[in-house]
């Protein structure tokens, strides 16, 4: 063995993500192809936390729930000895770095949108109260204001008793491509044409 050269070991680096979005995924990917490292993504999307000795690699790039944590992978994790970076908004149960996108810009991004659609009625339709729907919420109404336009403020439940008699069009935000289709889907229910009355 001493007259073989030394080998490097790869950084290996588990992803432990409870929710899966594909941008990040591909970041995370394209930087660990960069520098060398082993992804391990076995924690993908899975509510089985593994009852083994706490992990012992490089690193965590981890996120755990929003409205509610997943405590038994929270827990898991926190055992582990590797440094760790959280994608929570807040709520960082693991108390680590954190690295997470501007949700108040994607709230002002949509609510500036919806606005150059010349439209003169606007809502927010709310799932969950967390901290992403809130400062994307907050972001959406912040620039209504600012275009001299105010806008509602409903839950989906309300959103649907309301929808027959709600202003049109309108043009509505949610707070993520999953609970935007379920808005969709109740226009569609009740025979409202997106995005023609509801965009």
């Amino acid at each position: 063995f001493a007259d073989r050269p030394c080998v490097r070991q790869k950084k290996r680096v588990l992803v432990a993500l409870t929710w899966w979005e594909g941008r990040i995924v591909s970041g995370i990917a394209r930087f660990a192809a960069e520098h060398d490292w082993l992804l391990d993504c076995s924690l993908r999307l899975r509510p089985h936390v593994p009852k083994f000795a706490p992990w012992d690699g490089s690193g965590i790039i981890a996120y755990t729930g929003i409205s509610q944590t997943h405590q038994a992978l929270a827990d898991f994790l926190r055992a582990a000895p590797a440094p760790k970076v959280c994608l929570h908004a807040d709520r960082n149960v693991l108390q680590a770095p954190s690295v997470i996108m501007d949700h108040r810009a994607v709230g002002d991004l949509a609510a500036e949108h919806l606005v150059s659609l010349r439209l003169e009625h606007f809502a927010f339709v709310y799932f969950d109260d967390n901290a992403i729907e809130t400062r994307r919420r907050d972001g959406f109404e912040v620039r209504l204001r600012e275009a001299g336009h105010t806008g509602l403020r409903l839950s989906f439940g309300e959103f649907v008793a309301q929808l027959p008699d709600l202003p049109k069009p309108i043009g509505i935000m949610a707070a993520n491509d999953v609970n935007a289709m379920d808005v969709i889907s109740a226009c569609l229910a009740a025979g409202v044409r997106v995005p023609e009355e509801v965009a």
